[in-house]
């Protein structure tokens, strides 16, 4: 999907990735760093098949948990300033 549609996900930035090796073993493997907008799109291009549903429900969770923890980061970054 990513390079299909190439042009639309670099419409919301550099599409980032990583060539690693899985368990030490054969050929390396792409990994795509996905910003929040680009990973939306993905999700929205995926048929609802059950590991997708599952792929959906963890990015969502994964991301708001992060919004979170910025929060909280921001926050106490906040109390910390001298005034």
């Amino acid at each position: 999907l990513l390079r299909k549609h190439k042009a639309d996900f670099e419409s919301y930035g550099i599409i980032a990735f990583e060539m690693r090796k899985l368990d030490g073993r054969g050929r390396p493997m792409k990994i795509y760093r996905l910003n929040e907008q680009q990973a939306t799109l993905l999700i929205t291009y995926l048929r609802n098949t059950e590991p997708v549903r599952k792929f959906k429900m963890n990015l969502v969770k994964a991301f708001f948990e992060m919004r979170d923890e910025l929060s909280k980061f921001r926050m106490q970054r906040a109390l910390e300033k001298p005034k």
